[in-house]
């Protein structure tokens, strides 16, 4: 009843909150796996992993959450999961059982870490502590001494160089990527190169090369590839060249172009048309502007012709207008 009064106070009396469930966690879980991170001892993808096991950590007995539960509760994929519990084994932190074709999750030496922590951090007063020390050296916490000789040989398998390959590296000297951008994509290939292609790692090392911060906008790009399974852009294929349609008027190009000329517009006119024509011209004629411009007081004598005698040709309408 006392629990219940103390969680309504931590979480302002948030019923959905307290009924969804919870887990009592140390204090030092979040900092250890934090320093760990920050140590390249594991990935953030394995910081986060770890975190959501110690979510079905309610008694002595190993958790036994699926792959799957867990890469949903990220919003990531199964994959995911997979790949962060493969480091943080590797790490040396956590065992996985195979019970009925179920992993159960032995969380008791990443515990022992936890523990050795505390005694360094809180009753040694030693603030700035690495986890790799920890690792390397034995520490007598409370008369028990704990095993961390696995981690020498995972520090050894940390500084194993990565050799790229030839077509990855001649994507990086011809974008000119710095020393530490090399050490970003050596460091990735050696994660995700099992299932990222090296054309995928081009492409992304282009995509990221104009980028302000290089490092920190590729290790997002891979990453995203590797959760989501991207494959390379295909190239586009060649077009069989198709038999060029020329259009009509491309071959007469170099034809002159033949004009009418007004009499033979004139003399092609209905009675209606000549009519309008006249009108226009009326008023243009009249202008005094116009009354000296030769080529309309021509034009005015073909139309009023040929409005006298609609059987004009052209050829006499010219001899009129002269």
């Amino acid at each position: 009843m006392n629990e219940n009064k103390q969680l309504e106070k931590v979480y302002n009396g948030n019923q959905t909150i307290m009924n969804a469930g919870f887990t009592m966690v140390s204090n030092y879980i979040v900092p250890v796996l934090a320093r760990m991170k920050a140590e390249k001892l594991i990935t953030i993808s394995a910081q986060n992993v770890m975190q959501t096991l110690l979510q079905f950590k309610h008694s002595e007995e190993a958790p036994y959450p699926s792959q799957k539960t867990i890469g949903e509760l990220l919003g990531f994929s199964e994959e995911y999961a997979k790949k962060a519990v493969g480091v943080l084994r590797k790490a040396g932190i956590l065992g996985t059982t195979l019970i009925n074709k179920v992993n159960h999750y032995d969380l008791t030496p990443f515990f022992d870490l936890v523990e050795k922590f505390i005694f360094e951090f809180k009753h040694n007063g030693k603030r700035d502590i690495k986890i790799a020390e920890l690792l390397e050296k034995d520490v007598d916490v409370q008369g028990k001494k704990h095993d961390f000789s696995w981690a020498k040989e995972y520090n050894k398998e940390e500084v194993a160089e990565v050799v790229l390959p030839e077509s990855i590296n001649n994507v990086v000297k011809l974008y000119n990527v710095d020393s530490e951008g090399i050490d970003a994509i050596e460091k990735a290939y050696a994660i995700y190169s099992e299932k990222v292609s090296d054309k995928l790692f081009c492409e992304k090392i282009i995509a990221s090369s104009d980028k302000k911060n290089f490092k920190s906008f590729f290790n997002k790009c891979i990453s995203n590839a590797y959760m989501n399974n991207e494959q390379p852009k295909e190239q586009a294929k060649p077009q069989t060249p198709s038999k060029e349609v020329v259009p009509e008027w491309f071959d007469d190009r170099n034809k002159p172009v033949e004009r009418k000329t007004n009499a033979e517009t004139y003399a092609e006119m209905n009675q209606d048309e000549l009519l309008k024509t006249k009108h226009d011209l009326d008023f243009i004629v009249n202008n005094e502007a116009m009354k000296n411009n030769k080529s309309i007081q021509l034009d005015y004598k073909m139309v009023t012709a040929r409005l006298n005698n609609m059987n004009l040709s052209a050829s006499e309408l010219e001899k009129i207008a002269l």
